[in-house]
Formats: C-alpha cells, structure tokens, sequence
C-alpha cells in the first residue's frame, strides 16, 4: 500500500455514506501526522441558489455535449441533508437522452470539524472568503487543512 504525506480533495460532490468512506480512504493511506487537503462550501451557499426547472437549447457545442442539444435542469435543495441536488438531461439529435445527477453539499464549520474527528483528523487550519462572487456556485467556499491523528 503507498502511503501517501498529503492528500487533496473535495467533499461536496459526495453522499454522506461516501464521505465516511472516501475519509476512512484517506485517513488509511496517510502517514501520522499526514496533511489532508480539502474545500467545502459553507452554509450561505443557499443564498446564490433557488428551485427551479428550466429548458435551454444549446447551438453548437458546450459543456454537456459536441454538438447542439437540449438541457432540462432541475435544482431542488434538501435542507435535512445540507444538499443541492441538480439534474440535467441532455437530448442530442438521435442519441438516447443522458441523465446527470450532481450534489452540492455545504457544511457549517463545526459539523465539518466533527467529521473529521470522527474520521482521525484534527484541523490545522480555515480559510474562507478566497473565491470572489461568480454566477457558477458560490463565494461561500471553505478550504480546510487537516492532519492526520
């Protein structure tokens, strides 16, 4: 098994299952004392975001696809889950439609500061208010150092 002395990462996209697990990961292939990388969004990540379900068409390429297409894209917030789910449906001239889910979480400080205890990690350090005010997700980005126990 490589042991590894830092590790990067983002645990926003994942599911609270997989966050337990993709932690133990990390935490199992840090050296003690190992630093352990990582952004999360914070709470007011729910302030740049609304329910919503809309069509767009798309001339020519873009992100989701090579060549024009139609998106449906569903976000719906799931506060008891601290989550933004979003659901995008692409529909390409005779290509069987493709179906994307992708999550948002966002996580009050102590809530990330008792994961990660739960986990082995003690914090070494935060820090916020880097990312500037953008119209893709949110300025409301935490980037956490950690240290393996």
């Amino acid at each position: 098994m490589t042991r590894l002395s830092a590790s990067i990462a983002t645990l926003v996209l994942l599911l609270p299952r997989e966050q337990m697990t993709f932690l133990s990961r990390v935490h199992e292939h840090l050296v003690k004392d190992g630093l352990f990388l990582f952004d999360i969004f914070g709470p007011r990540l729910s302030d740049s975001k609304c329910e919503s379900r809309d069509w767009n068409y798309v001339s020519g390429s873009g992100f989701w696809a090579n060549s024009s297409h139609f998106l449906l894209n569903e976000s719906k917030h799931f506060p008891d889950q601290r989550a933004w789910g979003i659901r995008t449906v692409v529909l390409e001239d005779r290509q069987d439609p493709k179906e994307y889910i992708t999550w948002d979480h966002y996580f009050p400080e102590s809530e990330i500061e008792s994961l990660l205890a739960t986990n082995g990690f003690d914090i070494s350090s935060t820090q916020g208010d880097i990312v500037e005010a953008n119209d893709f997700a949110s300025e409301d980005v935490l980037f956490v150092a950690s240290r393996k126990r």
